[in-house]
């Protein structure tokens, strides 16, 4: 896992920098737009990728140990709050998920320190390459950055940024109540991530919050910037690459002078 910041700062004259937005609008929310396919052929793909989750999700639920099945409840019952009590929960589960994975991370710069140390929000931007493993991968990286956050003393001495996790609202619609429940207490935000007929209006709605809580340092932002486009391995990464998530960049810079993105790279062999 490669971890390199970038500062993005609202210094207008530099050319490096991203330019200010002055008003809201659509474009201020990751866009999932691009691709080849059409609306019908995308809404029939959808509909056959959703049954399929379900199928998928009811037959998981049959076999899962009742082990699990407390946990799943115990975490769905959780209140999300920038404590330590909810620091140490998101850690133990973050570890739950990355559990049985050799990983290989440059934190030799102590990138992750270095943020946790300043309690501001950051933009976390991750490639998509590997459907099943991603997820684990950012347990992996949750678990990295809760351990900086109790290091540093926050939760107790003083807040941190909850996460906010950006996910297709397909993968939490489809599992069981009290799944989703606990998907959704540690940080899991649904949006609409079709490719051509995505609901903007109703991705404003969901996404407008996060970037005031961002802008109060409430909140940490994940996001797959891919999206639904990952499956094209005919594309290139340059072509999968979600251009809206600058233009939310660019909303946040019309208040916050400085913006902490950090692009992970997750690479497997």
């Amino acid at each position: 896992m490669n971890i390199s910041p970038i500062f993005v700062k609202n210094n207008y004259s530099n050319s490096n920098y991203i330019s200010k937005k002055q008003e809201y609008s659509s474009k201020a929310v990751p866009s999932f737009g691009g691709g080849t396919s059409n609306i019908v052929s995308e809404k029939s793909l959808r509909s056959c990728e959703y049954g399929l989750r379900v199928i998928a999700n009811k037959l998981s639920d049959l076999f899962t140990s009742r082990r699990a099945r407390a946990i799943t409840k115990n975490i769905s019952e959780i209140t999300p709050d920038s404590n330590e009590r909810y620091l140490h929960q998101l850690d133990e589960i973050s570890r739950l998920f990355a559990t049985s994975k050799d990983v290989e991370v440059n934190i030799e710069d102590k990138i992750l320190e270095e943020i946790a140390q300043t309690g501001k929000s950051t933009i976390f931007i991750m490639n998509h390459s590997n459907q099943k493993e991603d997820p684990s991968m950012l347990a992996v990286l949750n678990t990295l950055l809760t351990d900086a956050y109790i290091c540093a003393g926050l939760g107790k001495e003083k807040p941190f940024p909850l996460p906010k996790i950006i996910l297709n609202k397909d993968i939490l619609t489809t599992m069981n109540k009290t799944k989703r429940k606990a998907f959704e207490a540690f940080g899991a935000v649904g949006i609409d991530a079709n490719v051509v007929s995505a609901d903007k209006a109703e991705n404003s709605k969901i996404m407008f919050p996060l970037i005031r809580d961002f802008i109060k340092n409430k909140c940490n932002i994940f996001i797959f910037p891919e999206g639904k486009l990952a499956v094209r391995t005919d594309m290139s990464f340059e072509e999968r690459f979600q251009s809206g998530i600058a233009e939310m960049i660019n909303k946040i810079l019309g208040v916050k002078k400085e913006v902490t993105v950090v692009p992970a790279g997750f690479s497997y062999g």
